[in-house]
């Protein structure tokens, strides 16, 4: 959120805030900040409505922030990841100095197929407060309650 702020100011085309945004609280706070849009993944990644395999969708909902693990990319960045087989192993390699068998850079593996030893569920931290498999309609509604209400104040 500290960024949203500083690229409203920078620029002069519509920004959306992303990264953890998975209340309306968060949404409240991007337009707040300056941001015209949010952009929502692990929120929707665990939606009814979600290609995500079952397994991913309620690994979302059962994990939290601090369960998370950091793991190194092939490109230099990082990823967090719920700790399934292959994240742990990935981070113990990593921390070892060892090299990979297995790349990381296979979403479609855990988080489409549900393969969890073979692939990585790459989420945001906030997972932490994704407690329940929703609809698209019921997310979107909960999300914009605050924005419609403000609508039809203004009207």
């Amino acid at each position: 959120m500290t960024i949203v702020p500083l690229i409203v100011d920078a620029v002069s085309v519509p920004v959306l805030a992303t990264g953890g945004i998975v209340d309306k609280r968060g949404v409240n706070a991007a337009f707040a900040l300056g941001a015209e849009g949010v952009y929502l993944g692990t929120l929707f990644i665990a939606s009814e409505e979600s290609p995500a395999h079952e397994r991913t969708k309620r690994a979302i909902v059962e994990y939290g922030a601090e369960d998370l693990v950091l793991l190194k990319t092939e490109h230099g960045g990082f990823w967090r990841s719920i700790p399934n087989a292959l994240a742990l192993e990935t981070v113990k390699l990593d921390a070892e100095g060892g090299r990979r068998e297995k790349p990381i850079g296979d979403l479609k593996t855990a988080m489409l197929d549900g393969n969890f030893e073979d692939g990585i569920i790459t989420v945001s931290n906030g997972i932490e407060f994704i407690k329940e498999i929703k609809s698209c309609k019921a997310i979107v509604e909960e999300l914009t309650r605050d924005i419609r209400s403000l609508i039809r104040q203004e009207s």
